[in-house]
């Protein structure tokens, strides 16, 4: 049993890596959100992006990662939600090129 508990430990250390990692890639699927238009797999993207980020800082806190996860992924379908709105007023606000 103690032998296991050593085990268990061992590979507890915080690896601060994933933090930037993943926040990049959130940056990057928020950004390609704003300026293409993909739809729902944009969606589904920022859900993941975004949950991912969130489940990388609350396992660096020595939180629950799904729960992390999952305020992400809240997270990334209110940006999704945001930048739709965002591309609407910006479309009906712009000059029309003549």
């Amino acid at each position: 049993m103690w032998s296991l508990h050593l085990t268990r430990t061992k590979f507890k250390k915080k690896n601060p890596i994933w933090m930037p990692l993943t926040l990049a890639m959130a940056i990057t699927i928020l950004s390609a959100m704003f300026y293409s238009d993909l739809g729902t797999a944009s969606l589904i993207g920022a859900m993941i992006g975004c949950g991912l980020f969130g489940g990388a800082v609350a396992k660096y806190l020595d939180k629950d990662g799904f729960i992390g996860f999952g305020i992400g992924s809240a997270f990334g379908v209110i940006a999704n939600i945001a930048m739709s709105y965002i591309k609407v007023i910006l479309h009906y606000t712009s000059k029309p090129n003549l």
